[in-house]
């Protein structure tokens, strides 16, 4: 009789134990969903940065820099040099935040990772304890 109540105490121990596993699972999966929410938006980010700052750059000395030559040679070379520098700015621009959105991007991605080690971890601890 005593065996059969030990049997059942661990039977239902084992239960109580995988019934809390899947729970804690359930519930780092929705915490990982909702951290990983804007980690797409970011790497777009990080991935069209250089082409917009590329089309920047070739906009401005496109458009900018070689519109209206014809004049003097001097003065032209003057304009051309202005607007290559002020064609600069949207590739400065761009490696700006192309190196900043991507530094972000792996430091949550490296957070997520460690969050969800933890998580896979936290059954096994509550096992422990």
């Amino acid at each position: 009789m005593e065996h059969d109540q030990q049997a059942s105490d661990v039977l239902y121990t084992e239960q109580v134990f995988r019934a809390t596993e899947m729970a804690m699972e359930r519930a780092g999966s929705a915490a990982h969903e909702n951290l990983k929410q804007g980690l797409n938006t970011l790497a777009t980010i990080t991935s069209i940065a250089p082409f917009v700052g590329m089309l920047g750059t070739l906009w401005a000395i496109g458009f900018d820099t070689f519109f209206g030559l014809g004049t003097e040679k001097f003065a032209v070379l003057a304009m051309v040099a202005e607007g290559i520098s002020r064609a600069g700015v949207p590739t400065a621009l761009e490696l700006l935040v192309g190196l900043q959105s991507l530094w972000a991007y792996m430091y949550l991605r490296g957070r997520l990772a460690a969050f969800d080690r933890e998580m896979a971890d936290a059954p096994l601890s509550l096992v422990n304890q």
